[in-house]
């Protein structure tokens, strides 16, 4: 589309403030321009159907020029007011793409922020699960291995801890066991 209006707007300065083409010139290059126009966006060919007209309603022939016809002068009016026109719509269009781009550069300054708090609620969601999992795998491996086998454990408020988890667990069963054992080994540390 920006090509489009370049391309009208190019011819209307060379007839309009240039002077480089003719009346008549205008006339031909601007009626095949506006042939080869495809994209038939409606708010576009409101801009450009006044100038049509003014094309269209032009004689550059003053002897057998209607009261209806246009004259080069009328013609001219008629291409700076739709240049004026053309030249608001590329306004609008340069604002809105440095809108857009501002929306974007803001998009991706706060796309890091958006993902690491993701990142964290979905941690939170499933990092308690994984955690008592993982301990519990931990208790159950412990259990089989039994006291002896720990090596680590040679302290007596670590034996102590030890059979006081493996009472609660008998006693309560495991699930306590597990929950119990997280605040002994919690104090612990």
């Amino acid at each position: 589309m920006n090509s489009l209006i370049s391309a009208y707007k190019n011819l209307i300065v060379l007839f309009t403030d240039k002077k480089e083409i003719s009346a008549s010139e205008f006339e031909t290059e601007f009626l095949k321009l506006f042939k080869k126009d495809k994209s038939f966006d409606e708010n576009f060919y409101e801009i450009i159907k006044p100038l049509f007209y003014a094309v269209e309603d032009f004689c550059s022939y003053p002897e057998i020029r209607d009261h209806d016809d246009l004259d080069e002068n009328q013609l001219i009016e008629a291409a700076k007011a739709t240049l004026e026109r053309l030249n608001m719509v590329d306004d609008k269009n340069e604002i809105r793409i440095k809108q857009l781009l501002m929306e974007l550069n803001e998009s991706i300054n706060t796309l890091p922020l958006l993902i690491n708090r993701v990142v964290e609620e979905k941690l939170n969601e499933i990092l308690p699960a994984i955690v008592k999992n993982t301990l519990s795998e931990e208790l159950h491996a412990l259990d089989l291995r039994g006291f002896e086998n720990l090596g680590g454990l040679t302290s007596r408020r670590s034996r102590q801890n030890w059979k006081k988890r493996q009472n609660i667990r008998s006693n309560h069963g495991f699930q306590k066991g597990v929950l119990q054992y997280e605040i002994i080994f919690q104090m612990d540390h």
